[in-house]
């Protein structure tokens, strides 16, 4: 929530100073910092909330997936705050919200929020580099403990520690 506000927070600025049309200089109409920045705690707040319905917060989070869970989630984010933008003037929002502060907002909280997730599990990576989740592989046959010590061992997460157990005359009559 935090970056998305901050994102709002540096357009908002951005829109004070500058239209961004080159060799153009344009009348720019003051915006309300109060509204701005009431815009932005609604839209980080929907953020959350679509992120909680999409199941994006999920302490497993497969890889693959996640990236793409997240983009959508975002891009239903930039929909529902555009909406909130734009059924909250007049009302809510009575000096209106930029529509550059809406998209680049948007862009800027996709960009930051992407880079603070890659620093995270870069960290996340390196710790589990250095501190392995240990492994106990309880095996029958050395033929299963030689099949799986191998696959285990090439993620550099995992410490493998085997042991071979007897099979009892129950395991016996289960495998029948």
């Amino acid at each position: 929530m935090a970056l998305i506000v901050l994102s709002f927070w540096v357009m908002y600025e951005v829109r004070q100073t500058t239209d961004l049309i080159p060799f153009v200089q344009l009348r720019i109409p003051a915006l309300n910092l109060r509204e701005t920045m009431l815009f932005a705690v609604c839209s980080a707040g929907a953020f959350v909330v679509i992120g909680i319905i999409r199941g994006l917060y999920e302490l497993f989070r497969p890889l693959h997936r996640y990236y793409t869970l997240f983009l959508e989630s975002w891009l239903i984010w930039v929909v529902v705050s555009s909406a909130i933008a734009y059924y909250g003037f007049g009302y809510v929002f009575v000096s209106g919200v930029s529509r550059f502060v809406v998209v680049w907002g948007a862009v800027a909280s996709f960009v930051s929020i992407t880079l603070w997730d890659r620093w995270r599990n870069s960290l996340n990576n390196r710790l589990e580099r250095q501190k392995p989740y240990r492994i106990l592989l309880l095996a029958k046959t050395e033929h299963i403990r030689d099949y799986l010590v191998p696959i285990l061992r090439d993620y550099r997460i995992y410490s493998v520690q085997t042991h071979l157990v007897g099979s009892t005359a129950e395991d016996e009559r289960q495998n029948e």
